[in-house]
C-alpha cells in the first residue's frame, strides 16, 4: 500500500528500539478497524499524541484494512488519482463498465 505519505515511527516519539518494534508489530498485526482503533488508543495513551508520520502510518494501515475488505491487492498514487488493483479481475471489469 503506497499512498505517497511518510509512514514510520520516529525515534523521537518512541526512543527505545525494542519498544518501537513492538509497537510496529502491534499496529501492523491488526486485521480490523476495531483492533486498529484499540492499538492506536493504546499507543496514544502510552506515548502521547503521535507526530505526522505516525498518523500517516495509522491512516495507511486503515486504508490497507479497507482495501482488503473491498478486494484490493494494491493501491498506489498514479497520474491524476490512485491506481487500484483488484484481487479478482472481474471486479475491475465490473467497475469499468459503470
Amino acid at each position: 500500500m503506497d499512498l505517497g505519505l511518510e509512514t514510520y515511527i520516529p525515534e523521537e516519539y518512541i526512543p527505545e528500539l525494542r519498544t518501537r518494534v513492538e509497537v510496529y508489530r502491534r499496529l501492523t498485526g491488526t486485521r480490523s478497524e476495531e483492533s486498529l482503533d484499540a492499538a492506536e488508543k493504546e499507543t496514544r495513551d502510552r506515548f502521547g499524541p503521535p507526530p505526522a508520520p505516525v498518523v500517516n502510518f495509522m491512516f495507511t494501515l486503515r486504508a490497507r484494512i479497507r482495501a482488503a475488505r473491498w478486494g484490493l491487492v494494491s493501491l498506489a498514487p498514479g497520474r491524476g488519482g490512485m491506481i487500484a488493483k483488484y484481487r479478482e479481475g472481474s471486479k475491475a471489469e465490473e467497475l469499468r463498465r459503470r
